[in-house]
């Protein structure tokens, strides 16, 4: 990634992140030279109620769970973190049980910040999701969540317990062939040191792993050493925009079209969906 991405990607994490729940210091004025009240202010009448902190906008979100092979995948736990996280939380606002029909609602997310939600069922490798939500609710494409079974082979390559996965991929409106996009990843906060770089493995038309290729319409990170790490998406072919806050934390988009998307990594688990939109044609 290049430096001016990072600089870019650090300055808008960090405005955001103290967007939700950073507090500031009070203003700070020069001593009065007034000479002192003769009597103290009077008390405020007895029947003026204390002032009352507002409750913190929320919002829901709902969707589908799937398996690997698109069916529908009833029993799964789905449950919602109000933060950003690289490690299995345990501090979670509200879980759920997806229904026969793979149906999901959590409440409570936390509007305009980072939420995380976790998926989780017996035989299955458990998945997160990291979304950077506003202040609607959120109803997920119904295709999305999918679950891989244990143990899982992740783009060719056995999956380690002891490291987590990437998937990613582009959406698009288009018809024909679709647009293509290189993968970068980067640490971005990584306990103990960001370990090895770790190279992205692509997708064929046909959707099986390329290892020989470039760039491709989806792909992932195999393997990865747990932590929070920036993924640059860089359009080969047409033109991509970051999306709504649904497949990543903060984003920044460079001139020359790169999109850089926060991410994290889970010992044990899958992050996905994350990706961009994108056309053939530019914007």
């Amino acid at each position: 990634m290049k430096s001016k991405a990072k600089l870019a990607l650090a300055t808008a994490a960090v405005v955001w992140t103290w967007g939700c729940g950073g507090t500031s210091l009070p203003e700070q004025g020069s001593p009065s030279t007034a000479p002192p009240a003769a009597s103290p202010s009077p008390a405020p009448p007895a029947s003026s109620p204390p002032p009352t902190e507002q409750a913190p906008e929320s919002v829901s979100i709902r969707g589908f769970t799937h398996a690997s092979d698109g069916s529908i995948l009833p029993g799964v736990e789905v449950c919602l973190v109000n933060a950003s996280v690289i490690s299995p939380p345990t501090d979670t606002a509200m879980c759920a049980v997806s229904a026969s029909d793979g149906a999901f609602q959590v409440s409570g997310a936390r509007a305009d910040g980072a939420v995380t939600l976790t998926f989780r069922k017996d035989g299955f490798v458990p998945t997160a999701r990291p979304i950077a939500l506003q202040a609607q609710d959120v109803t997920l494409p119904s295709s999305e969540n999918v679950l891989y079974a244990d143990p899982m082979v992740f783009m060719g390559s056995p999956a380690d317990s002891s490291k987590g996965q990437i998937a990613f991929a582009l959406t698009t409106s288009d018809s024909g062939p679709a647009p293509q996009l290189s993968a970068t990843l980067a640490g971005y906060l990584v306990p103990g040191g960001f370990g090895d770089p770790v190279a992205a493995v692509y997708n064929d038309a046909k959707g099986a792993p390329a290892p020989a290729a470039e760039a491709g319409a989806s792909g992932g990170f195999v393997n990865v050493k747990p932590g929070m790490y920036a993924i640059t998406l860089h359009p080969t072919t047409g033109f991509c925009v970051s999306t709504s806050g649904l497949y990543g934390y903060a984003a920044t988009q460079e001139s020359n079209g790169d999109i850089a998307i926060l991410v994290p990594v889970i010992q044990g688990y899958m992050t996905s969906p994350v990706g961009v939109w994108c056309t053939t044609d530019g914007p």
